[in-house]
């Protein structure tokens, strides 16, 4: 959930005090925050399993980070999502990411 009152480390200590140990979370954040919240995961013990980083376009910088964390050390798989091409036109990953919560993904150009 969206929320501008959250601290990080308060998220981080819900977590802690919920998740079962063979279990994960996901959070999707503003990509300057990527390296403070694995900073912040990784003092509770959580470790990321998935990064995946989000530009509107191929010419935009990382807007957006969607990371999973697990409490077991496993190697990180990243990957990378660009939302509209040079055309403006939806991707195939962000229409095959998102197919399932949008009944239709073919917005007019300007998108979102």
């Amino acid at each position: 959930m969206h929320n501008s009152k959250l601290r990080l480390e308060e998220l981080l200590n819900a977590i802690d005090k919920n998740l079962k140990d063979e279990g994960i979370f996901a959070v999707l954040l503003a990509h300057h925050c990527l390296e403070q919240f694995i900073n912040l995961a990784h003092q509770k013990l959580f470790y990321p399993a998935e990064k995946i980083l989000i530009k509107q376009t191929p010419r935009n910088n990382y807007f957006r980070s969607i990371l999973l964390f697990t409490r077991q050390e496993v190697p990180i798989k990243q990957l990378e999502i660009i939302i509209q091409d040079e055309d403006r036109k939806y991707t195939n990953e962000f229409v095959e990411s998102l197919k399932d919560y949008y009944f239709d993904l073919t917005f007019p150009k300007g998108g979102l």
